[in-house]
């Protein structure tokens, strides 16, 4: 059956023999069951404890306006947006949420969370994507980045002092935690200026290249032979010899290029 059939409700009638009745109800029950497992288990040969869980929920149409809620109690359903049938939920305090947009899940995420603004990332394109700048140390405008300037401000420099701020410029550098007194940077007191005068141990403060302090030796033997008398004479002494000079022009490990780019 397809559709239920509205004369179930008014048979059997007070007429009827009472004989009649056992398969009225048989019909019944049929009915129901029918009807039942468009949405639930129905099947005859399952379990008891299984009968009536859901297999899907369907919706029959989309409702015209949000449905009211009582005390402790939520409605799902289902209302028209741009002519397609989206899932929503209303809890007790009339709270609408619409659950389901074009066919995926209505979110949109919250970029503050996963990228606050001026978090710094590696990026291996050849320029920035929406929503980033190139760490490069351009000046650009206070009022279009504001976000980003509420962040960093002139700390890596005023731009031209009134309208534009500073990015920072890590083009070329390799980024380091921050030492924050944890005396992991044994040279942070000696940090140099990153861009409004601050110098030592903070975020953004630069630091060149620079070898650990390091002593070299080379002992060599020296032979000295007088012949000035009847036999000969030698002494030996010991004498630093200074290393050649081999090598780049930078100490670095095998790395690969790539853009920082920053949230703004």
């Amino acid at each position: 059956m397809t559709t239920w059939d509205a004369s179930f409700e008014t048979i059997p009638a007070d007429s009827d023999n009472i004989s009649a009745g056992a398969g009225v109800i048989r019909t019944l029950k049929s009915a129901v069951r029918e009807r039942m497992a468009k949405d639930h288990y129905m099947a005859l040969d399952g379990e008891d404890g299984d009968h009536g869980e859901h297999g899907k929920v369907t919706f029959h149409q989309p409702l015209a306006s949000n449905p009211s809620t009582g005390e402790d109690k939520g409605v799902l359903y289902t209302m028209d947006v741009d002519d397609t049938a989206e899932l929503h939920w209303k809890d007790e305090g009339g709270n609408v949420l619409t659950l389901t947009a074009q066919g995926a899940i209505n979110y949109t995420p919250d970029e503050s969370l996963i990228n606050p603004t001026g978090s710094v990332v590696a990026f291996m394109g050849a320029s920035a994507p929406s929503g980033w700048l190139e760490c490069s140390g351009a000046a650009v405008s206070r009022t279009t980045y504001d976000n980003l300037f509420s962040v960093i401000s002139t700390m890596y420099g005023v731009g031209d002092g009134s309208t534009t701020f500073n990015l920072p410029d890590l083009r070329g550098y390799f980024l380091r935690g921050w030492s924050h007194g944890s005396g992991k940077d044994p040279d942070a007191g000696s940090r140099t200026d990153r861009g409004d005068g601050t110098c030592g141990d903070y975020v953004g403060t630069r630091q060149e290249d620079e070898f650990a302090s390091h002593t070299h030796y080379d002992d060599e033997d020296l032979l000295t032979f007088d012949g000035g008398g009847p036999v000969g004479s030698n002494s030996s002494g010991m004498s630093a010899v200074l290393p050649g000079s081999v090598g780049g022009a930078e100490t670095r490990p095998k790395n690969v290029a790539v853009m920082y780019i920053i949230k703004t």
